[in-house]
């Protein structure tokens, strides 16, 4: 299951569409289908929640407070990394052919971990959220 991770509020004119967000459901992330102005300091919000359900919602200052990029942490990255930390070290005590063959095998996993097409599509995009929001903090 994915986990999200509520990062810092966000101005309504940073919102766009195709985002990710918290705080505009209770307790769901909801993805931006459309932003349109209504006022200086007020906008629209088209937006689907987890289930498909498209919902919109009028966004002043006044929830700026509550909205936030809602970002994927991805901690079977660092779980990888830890088990296979922790299992080569177990290997370490082996002996002879079972000990190199765990530590290929522990090598293996993570590397084809790391470099399947879905964590590389990750990755991207979390580093391209990463630094937008690094960007929007001068």
């Amino acid at each position: 299951m994915t986990e999200y991770h509520k990062k810092r509020p966000m101005r309504i004119e940073e919102i766009t569409s195709g985002s990710s967000l918290t705080g505009l459901e209770p307790s769901a992330v909801a993805t931006v289908i459309a932003v349109i102005p209504v006022a200086d300091g007020a906008v629209r919000v088209i937006y689907q929640t987890p289930e498909g359900t498209l919902k919109e919602r009028l966004l002043g200052r006044a929830d700026e407070e509550n909205i936030a990029v809602a970002t994927t942490e991805r901690p079977w990255s660092f779980d990888v990394t830890d088990y296979v930390k922790t299992e080569m070290g177990k290997a370490d005590q082996l002996d002879g052919q079972r000990k190199s063959s765990v530590g290929f095998a522990l090598t293996s996993l993570q590397r084809r971990l790391a470099s399947s097409p879905e964590s590389r599509h990750i990755e991207v995009k979390w580093r391209v959220k990463g630094a937008i929001l690094k960007s929007a903090n001068f």
